[in-house]
């Protein structure tokens, strides 16, 4: 059972944040402590806003496993974004890029999955990505070639490269 507690603090997202790194850096149990900052608000009516943040936040450190450290929404946006889109891939699980790629390395003995996500992360960049993968660049524009021709999935279209990318987001975390 995890247990969570709220902390109003008359403070700026700044202050706050400095007041509970403070106080994260003389818990015992720091590594087991994680702190999620929400929102400034204007008025106590907007309370349920900044508490919203803080549990979307608290939720992906938690994800992540991230523990002795005190994150906001700049911190974690990304991580709070895949877990809501998660829900989603797994409703369409058959349908996603990602899905394509694993059955065609499943059946072919391939690495389309590896190559893509090497691929993404060095930004598009053939050179770098071939040189982490150990292979030719003309060994990885073949496999890219692979990728769209046998599993319809096209790395130069930003729409797949987005999805993919949220796909292994989510894998890493």
């Amino acid at each position: 059972l995890i247990d969570s507690t709220y902390l109003v603090v008359g403070a700026d997202e700044a202050n706050a944040r400095r007041l509970l790194e403070d106080f994260l850096s003389r818990a015992r149990t720091r590594a087991q402590l994680a702190v999620a900052v929400g929102r400034t608000v204007k008025s106590a009516s907007e309370c349920h806003l900044s508490r919203a943040d803080a549990d979307h936040v608290l939720g992906a450190l938690r994800h992540n496993r991230s523990g002795g450290i005190v994150a906001g929404m700049n911190d974690t946006l990304a991580s709070v974004l895949a877990l809501h889109v998660a829900d989603i891939f797994d409703g369409l699980s058959t349908a996603t890029p990602m899905h394509a790629l694993e059955g065609y390395d499943r059946r072919h003995g391939s690495e389309l999955v590896a190559t893509a996500h090497t691929f993404l992360d060095k930004g598009g960049d053939v050179a770098s990505s071939s040189a982490a993968l150990h292979v030719h660049p003309n060994t990885l524009r073949n496999r890219l070639r692979r990728c769209k021709e046998m599993c319809g999935v096209d790395l130069s279209d930003a729409d797949t490269r987005l999805i993919l990318m949220l796909q292994f987001k989510l894998r890493s975390s």
